[in-house]
Protein backbone atom coordinates (compact mmCIF):
# COMPACT_ATOMS: atom_id res chain seq x y z
CA UNK A 1 0.00 0.00 0.00
CA UNK A 2 1.32 3.38 -1.01
CA UNK A 3 1.25 6.57 1.06
CA UNK A 4 0.76 9.93 -0.65
CA UNK A 5 1.74 13.08 1.20
CA UNK A 6 1.65 16.80 0.57
CA UNK A 7 1.98 19.99 2.58
CA UNK A 8 -1.29 21.89 2.88
CA UNK A 9 -1.11 25.35 1.28
CA UNK A 10 -4.74 26.40 1.71
CA UNK A 11 -7.90 25.26 3.51
CA UNK A 12 -11.53 25.97 2.64
CA UNK A 13 -14.68 25.31 4.66
CA UNK A 14 -17.71 24.40 2.52
CA UNK A 15 -20.99 24.65 4.40
CA UNK A 16 -22.79 21.33 4.52
CA UNK A 17 -19.82 19.41 3.10
CA UNK A 18 -16.75 19.96 5.23
CA UNK A 19 -13.15 21.07 5.04
CA UNK A 20 -11.21 20.96 1.73
CA UNK A 21 -7.41 20.99 1.75
CA UNK A 22 -5.21 22.14 -1.13
CA UNK A 23 -3.18 20.89 -2.95
CA UNK A 24 -4.38 17.51 -1.59
CA UNK A 25 -3.24 14.61 -3.77
CA UNK A 26 -0.38 15.33 -6.14
CA UNK A 27 -1.27 13.73 -9.48
CA UNK A 28 2.39 13.14 -10.38
CA UNK A 29 2.44 10.41 -7.68
CA UNK A 30 -0.29 8.47 -9.58
CA UNK A 31 -2.70 8.24 -6.64
CA UNK A 32 -5.38 5.54 -6.49
CA UNK A 33 -7.16 6.81 -3.41
CA UNK A 34 -10.76 6.03 -2.49
CA UNK A 35 -13.31 7.63 -0.20
CA UNK A 36 -12.77 6.15 3.25
CA UNK A 37 -9.01 5.64 2.87
CA UNK A 38 -7.14 6.53 6.08
CA UNK A 39 -5.44 9.91 6.33
CA UNK A 40 -3.17 11.51 8.90
CA UNK A 41 -2.88 15.25 9.42
CA UNK A 42 0.54 16.07 10.93
CA UNK A 43 0.19 19.57 12.31
CA UNK A 44 3.14 22.00 12.48
CA UNK A 45 3.15 21.69 16.32
CA UNK A 46 3.91 17.94 15.98
CA UNK A 47 0.45 16.66 16.91
CA UNK A 48 -1.50 14.31 14.61
CA UNK A 49 -5.15 13.91 13.69
CA UNK A 50 -6.25 10.47 12.42
CA UNK A 51 -9.06 10.81 9.87
CA UNK A 52 -10.27 9.53 6.50
CA UNK A 53 -10.83 10.84 2.97
CA UNK A 54 -14.43 12.04 2.68
CA UNK A 55 -14.19 13.05 -0.96
CA UNK A 56 -11.97 14.04 -3.87
CA UNK A 57 -12.71 17.39 -5.45
CA UNK A 58 -12.72 17.70 -9.23
CA UNK A 59 -11.67 21.28 -9.86
CA UNK A 60 -11.23 21.90 -13.57
CA UNK A 61 -8.11 23.77 -14.57
CA UNK A 62 -5.93 23.61 -17.66
CA UNK A 63 -2.75 22.58 -15.84
CA UNK A 64 -4.14 20.60 -12.93
CA UNK A 65 -1.31 19.06 -10.91
CA UNK A 66 -3.24 18.10 -7.78
CA UNK A 67 -6.67 17.02 -6.58
CA UNK A 68 -8.03 18.79 -3.46
CA UNK A 69 -9.22 16.45 -0.68
CA UNK A 70 -12.46 16.77 1.29
CA UNK A 71 -12.09 15.80 4.95
CA UNK A 72 -14.94 14.52 7.18
CA UNK A 73 -17.40 17.08 8.58
CA UNK A 74 -15.94 16.83 12.09
CA UNK A 75 -12.67 18.41 10.84
CA UNK A 76 -13.00 22.21 10.71
CA UNK A 77 -10.85 24.77 8.90
CA UNK A 78 -9.46 25.98 12.24
CA UNK A 79 -8.21 22.42 12.97
CA UNK A 80 -5.91 22.40 9.91
CA UNK A 81 -3.29 25.17 9.86
CA UNK A 82 -1.32 25.99 6.71
CA UNK A 83 1.85 23.87 6.66
CA UNK A 84 0.11 20.72 7.94
CA UNK A 85 1.25 17.52 6.23
CA UNK A 86 -1.52 15.38 4.72
CA UNK A 87 -0.60 11.68 4.41
CA UNK A 88 -3.15 9.35 2.74
CA UNK A 89 -2.70 5.58 2.55
CA UNK A 90 -4.14 3.67 -0.43
CA UNK A 91 -6.13 0.69 0.88
CA UNK A 92 -7.36 -0.96 -2.31
CA UNK A 93 -5.26 -3.11 -4.59
CA UNK A 94 -4.38 -1.59 -7.95
CA UNK A 95 -6.08 -3.17 -10.94
CA UNK A 96 -3.32 -2.14 -13.34
CA UNK A 97 -1.90 -5.46 -14.63
CA UNK A 98 -2.96 -5.84 -18.29
CA UNK A 99 -2.47 -9.62 -18.04
CA UNK A 100 -4.68 -10.25 -14.98
CA UNK A 101 -7.68 -8.36 -13.64
CA UNK A 102 -8.52 -8.29 -9.91
CA UNK A 103 -12.10 -9.33 -10.60
CA UNK A 104 -13.27 -12.17 -12.84
CA UNK A 105 -16.24 -12.78 -15.09
CA UNK A 106 -18.94 -14.38 -12.95
CA UNK A 107 -17.85 -12.68 -9.70
CA UNK A 108 -20.75 -11.31 -7.63
CA UNK A 109 -20.15 -7.66 -6.70
CA UNK A 110 -21.69 -4.63 -4.99
CA UNK A 111 -21.41 -1.20 -6.58
CA UNK A 112 -19.98 1.21 -4.00
CA UNK A 113 -21.89 4.47 -3.55
CA UNK A 114 -19.49 7.38 -4.20
CA UNK A 115 -19.26 10.55 -6.27
CA UNK A 116 -19.64 8.47 -9.49
CA UNK A 117 -22.26 5.98 -8.29
CA UNK A 118 -25.43 7.29 -6.68
CA UNK A 119 -27.09 3.94 -5.94
CA UNK A 120 -25.81 0.72 -4.41
CA UNK A 121 -26.46 -2.17 -6.76
CA UNK A 122 -25.65 -5.86 -6.72
CA UNK A 123 -24.79 -7.88 -9.78
CA UNK A 124 -22.43 -10.20 -11.60
CA UNK A 125 -19.48 -9.25 -13.77
CA UNK A 126 -20.44 -10.02 -17.38
CA UNK A 127 -17.26 -8.80 -19.09
CA UNK A 128 -13.97 -7.04 -18.41
CA UNK A 129 -12.01 -4.76 -20.73
CA UNK A 130 -8.48 -3.37 -20.44
CA UNK A 131 -8.30 0.38 -21.06
CA UNK A 132 -4.82 1.18 -22.35
CA UNK A 133 -5.33 4.93 -21.95
CA UNK A 134 -5.96 4.63 -18.20
CA UNK A 135 -3.93 1.45 -17.54
CA UNK A 136 -6.95 0.04 -15.75
CA UNK A 137 -9.54 -2.72 -16.04
CA UNK A 138 -13.21 -1.78 -16.42
CA UNK A 139 -16.13 -4.11 -15.84
CA UNK A 140 -19.65 -4.48 -17.18
CA UNK A 141 -22.24 -5.73 -14.70
CA UNK A 142 -25.51 -7.64 -15.04
CA UNK A 143 -27.92 -7.01 -12.15
CA UNK A 144 -29.75 -9.76 -10.23
CA UNK A 145 -32.62 -9.61 -12.76
CA UNK A 146 -30.27 -10.22 -15.69
CA UNK A 147 -30.36 -6.61 -16.94
CA UNK A 148 -27.07 -5.13 -18.12
CA UNK A 149 -26.20 -1.97 -16.19
CA UNK A 150 -25.63 0.95 -18.54
CA UNK A 151 -22.19 2.01 -17.36
CA UNK A 152 -18.81 0.42 -16.85
CA UNK A 153 -17.11 0.28 -13.46
CA UNK A 154 -13.51 0.14 -12.26
CA UNK A 155 -12.43 -2.09 -9.38
CA UNK A 156 -12.53 1.04 -7.19
CA UNK A 157 -16.29 1.15 -7.74
CA UNK A 158 -16.86 -2.50 -6.80
CA UNK A 159 -16.63 -4.78 -3.79
CA UNK A 160 -16.50 -8.53 -4.39
CA UNK A 161 -19.14 -10.50 -2.49
CA UNK A 162 -18.39 -13.75 -0.73
CA UNK A 163 -19.89 -16.47 -2.95
CA UNK A 164 -21.34 -18.44 -0.02
CA UNK A 165 -22.72 -15.73 2.25
CA UNK A 166 -23.44 -13.07 -0.40
CA UNK A 167 -21.83 -10.41 1.85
Amino acid sequence: MRVHSSIIEDVFQIDGRGCVVVPGLLLASDPHVCIGDPAILRLPDGSEIQTTVAGLEMIRTIHRKAMPVLLPKNIRKADVPIGTELAITETRLRDDDPNKSLLNIGDNVWVIVNYRNKAAQQGTIESAIWLHKFHLWHYYIVDTNGNKLSKRYSSYDLTKLDQESGK
